[in-house]
């Protein structure tokens, strides 16, 4: 039961919204002169704008009419019942229809009528009166209903009324060619002794000038003077600025508000405020167009696709238009750290180098640094190396490490308190995806004694094809590398 009551209420929605969207329209009387309704014909409804041009709308509730008529069969006279949209819920709103009637005996229309409105869910087109068909009679009786719109003269017989104007005006004469200083009742009006074409009212030159009141005599023909004639300060909803100085005139109009502020001209061709960089971060003023307009100005920091030379400054840069080395990464730990990683490496440049000085917090005299590629931790690095200590040296090999050992730094028991190890990585073809990834690195560090200092050649290779992205680097036997410890990455072509 509760289903069967579901789906009734469903087909019911529709059906309840059917009649505000459409109307029903009905004729039994379309007849001609003599009273002969037609024998047989079609009435045709035809969506309009306010111009008689057919056109496509929505019609309420949804869907599109095509610039199609509406159209039924006329059967002595009469139509069956059919719909057509109702122009107060159509999209636009308030569409107008053409109406036609065809005779099918002849062929030939025998009834138009444009601009046809209505509203409501029923429309009889047997009592609809036609407008917009012209005027076939002047206005008669004592009323007009509308606006009256009249070229040429008036001439009236009887009283005029109206609220802003007396009830009569009674009295006869005219004031030829004279100002008309007061109206008396049952008499001519007072009329001035001077006239238009006095030397006092004439403009008699080709300047635009205006009438000017005197204090005292007669008023006099002539131009504006800023200076005399205009008293306080022109607002700027008059053209004006509400200012007496020109600094002050100035700031009235500007848009700007804040320090910093620059003013700019927007696409609308008015005065625009762009804020200054509040931030704390550097940044330049940018603005690019499309070859034919600009867009508006901005606040941006470098990117590597602004610098057409390649060069290169401090952040992170590509390769992409230079061809000698650019500084992709630049760290210096202002706090100790357990490592520092380069992610999300350009893959513009093809070869990569690393310049290193560090020391790390090992509880010795001496410490090695250890990479990793792309976060790889697995036995998938081996390396050969070359090591002197002192006047000793010796060469030592390691396969399947979970790392690749660089060189040797200072730790925390070293002799000189601020004394670093430098090491250089070279990475080869990093970018390309063919051979196993390779590293070169040379480097050591010196102490006061002979015995804690250190030189070293490593070679070194990652079991992997992939493009490198990432590279980190941290200590052997430490846990952390200390504050200063400086790491630069380049990349060249």
């Amino acid at each position: 039961m509760k289903r069967a009551l579901s789906i009734l209420l469903l087909a019911f929605i529709p059906l309840a919204a059917f009649p505000q969207n459409w109307t029903t329209i009905s004729a039994a009387n379309i007849t001609d002169l003599n009273q002969q309704k037609l024998a047989a014909g079609q009435l045709c409804f035809l969506g309009t704008d306010q111009t008689d041009t057919p056109i496509s709308f929505n019609v309420g509730g949804g869907g599109q009419v095509l610039k199609r008529a509406f159209c039924a069969a006329v059967s002595s006279g009469g139509v069956a019942a059919f719909t057509v949209p109702n122009p107060s819920t159509t999209s636009p709103a308030g569409i107008y229809y053409r109406v036609t009637v065809k005779d099918s005996s002849t062929g030939q229309e025998v009834l138009r009528y444009s601009q046809v409105s209505f509203s409501g869910a029923t429309f009889n087109f047997d009592l609809y009166a036609p407008v917009n068909l012209g005027s076939f009679a002047p206005p008669s009786g004592n009323s007009v209903t509308g606006n009256l719109s009249v070229s040429g003269n008036i001439a009236a017989t009887g009283t005029l009324t109206a609220s802003n104007i007396p009830a009569t005006i009674p009295g006869t004469g005219s004031c030829a060619n004279q100002f008309v200083t007061a109206l008396n009742s049952g008499a001519a009006p007072t009329c001035s002794t001077d006239t238009l074409a006095s030397a006092q009212h004439a403009n008699q030159g080709t300047v635009t000038t205006v009438l000017h009141g005197n204090a005292a005599g007669n008023p006099s023909w002539g131009q504006v003077a800023l200076s005399t004639d205009v008293a306080g300060t022109l607002p700027p909803a008059n053209g004006g600025t509400g200012q007496t100085t020109a600094a002050a005139a100035f700031n009235a109009l500007s848009p700007m508000t804040t320090l910093g502020d620059l003013e700019y001209d927007s696409a609308a061709a008015t005065a625009s405020r762009l804020a200054g960089n509040i931030t704390t971060t550097k940044k330049y003023l940018q603005q690019v167009g499309n070859g034919t307009v600009s867009a508006a100005p901005s606040w941006q920091q470098i990117s590597p696709s602004d610098l057409s030379s390649g060069a290169y400054s401090n952040g992170t840069f590509d390769c992409t238009s230079n061809l000698g080395m650019v500084r992709l990464a630049d760290t210096v730990l202002a706090a100790s750290a357990t490592n520092i990683t380069f992610s999300s490496i350009t893959g513009t440049c093809k070869h990569l180098t690393l310049m290193i000085q560090a020391r790390t917090d090992v509880a010795g005299t001496i410490d090695n640094l250890q990479l990793q590629f792309n976060g790889d931790t697995a036995a998938d690095y081996d390396f050969q190396s070359v090591n002197g200590n002192n006047a000793t040296a010796n060469a030592s090999n390691s396969s399947g490490a979970t790392s690749l050992q660089l060189c040797a730094v200072p730790g925390s028991t070293a002799t000189r308190a601020n004394s670093a190890g430098s090491c250089t990585i070279d990475v080869p073809n990093y970018s390309g995806t063919t051979f196993e990834k390779s590293e070169d690195a040379r480097g050591g560090a010196d102490d006061s004694t002979a015995a804690n200092s250190f030189v070293g050649l490593k070679h070194g290779s990652w079991r992997s094809t992939a493009a490198i992205t990432s590279i980190k680097i941290f200590p052997q036997a430490g846990t952390n590398l200390v504050t200063g410890t400086h790491i630069t990455l380049y990349g060249s072509n």
